[in-house]
């Protein structure tokens, strides 16, 4: 289980030559994005270390041995089982039932996909890849993505829709949201979310909006769950996940840390974004904002949150980015790189009910206390 730490190292300092490599050029336009041909080698010996781990894996996450593997050897020994789950899991499961049966063909295909597209659409658009890719290790993205396999598919196909926001390919975003719907039906709250990408807020008042929403909350609380009474989630309204207890609470630091960061350099550096994709980016973040101060609004709030928060992996990076003073730029990456660590270390402390791999990294033990 040492593996964790080198496995983090090794692969963001492929993504530093990576990006390296790629050179001074900046995106300038708006539908401009970053070749990723000359340096395509570097990407791929970044994401193999953490390609291995997720794949190679076994009993790790709450639900490996509860959800995924009893699910596999249900398809085995009855393969016209009808569709009783996501329609792209069911297919991927009727697929391999008739080719293996080892049950750990479900992590490496589906590892495949989550590394695959996040890897290709973090260098695709970010303006710090490597500081992108780092980002989707220490704060919750990836280690969840080692328990909450379903949802992690799904998010890595919005992740790529996000590029094509990029670009202004609206129907491209549009379908690769539709695919990870498919995968996990919660990730439809991104269909919602591109309504985002044409509302223009500025940082101060998206604080103001948060701050406005957050104590009217309960007077729209009965809609939103009237709402999700009439889909698959019905069930969960009154049940286990229906609690404003928070996973871990080093989390609402980090973000607020990191959004409060975000707005003084957004304040400090303007620019007008009139692209969809950075009004995209930033309103996301404000919504992962509110949802995380409301989590008695829905059931399963914490886990909404942490979805919204993946595009953030994006967004940090091109606000950061902005900064022209080296000295000032080196300061402000350390400080929330720093800060995302720590609540990665709490979070090793005291566990996470989603994040079982936090639990099982002596690496930290022996490093902090020897």
């Amino acid at each position: 289980m040492n593996i964790y730490i080198p496995m983090i190292l090794l692969s963001t300092f492929f993504a530093m030559i990576a990006t390296a490599k790629r050179g001074k050029k900046e995106l300038n336009s708006e539908t401009d994005t970053y070749s990723t041909k000359e340096n395509a080698i570097w990407i791929i010996l970044s994401a193999l270390p953490p390609y291995l781990v997720s794949a190679l894996r076994y009993g790790l996450g709450t639900d490996y041995f509860f959800t995924y593997v009893p699910r596999f050897y249900r398809y085995m020994s009855d393969p016209n089982l009808p569709m009783d789950w996501e329609p792209a899991f069911w297919l991927l499961y009727k697929g391999l039932v008739k080719v293996t049966t080892n049950p750990q063909w479900v992590f490496v295909v589906t590892s495949a996909v989550i590394i695959g597209l996040v890897w290709y659409s973090v260098f695709k658009v970010s303006s710090l890849p490597w500081m992108g890719i780092l980002l989707f290790f220490i704060s919750r993205q990836f280690f969840i993505s080692l328990n909450g396999v379903r949802q992690y598919v799904g998010l890595a196909f919005v992740l790529l829709g996000i590029t094509f926001l990029k670009e202004k390919k609206y129907l491209g975003y549009l379908v690769c949201v539709l695919l990870g719907t498919l995968c996990h039906y919660s990730t439809a709250i991104f269909f919602v979310a591109f309504g985002l990408a044409f509302v223009v807020i500025s940082p101060l008042e998206g604080i103001l909006i948060v701050g406005v929403m957050s104590v009217f909350a309960e007077y729209f609380k009965g809609l939103l769950r009237a709402i999700i009474s009439k889909t698959v989630y019905a069930s969960y309204i009154g049940g286990t996940f229906d609690t404003n207890e928070r996973y871990n609470p080093w989390t609402i630091f980090e973000l607020l840390f990191v959004f409060c960061v975000l707005v003084i350099l957004m304040q400090k550096y303007p620019k007008k974004d009139k692209n969809p994709f950075m009004k995209y980016l930033f309103d996301t973040n404000l919504l992962c904002l509110f949802v995380s101060f409301n989590l008695n609004l829905l059931p399963n709030s914490e886990r909404i949150s942490w979805s919204l928060e993946l595009p953030s992996i994006l967004l940090i990076p091109e606000v950061i980015n902005r900064v022209d003073n080296k000295k000032e730029k080196t300061i402000v990456t350390t400080c929330v790189t720093l800060v995302y660590a720590y609540v990665m270390y709490m979070r090793l402390l005291e566990g996470d009910h989603e994040v079982v791999p936090y639990q099982v990294i002596p690496t930290l033990s022996v490093l902090l206390y020897t």
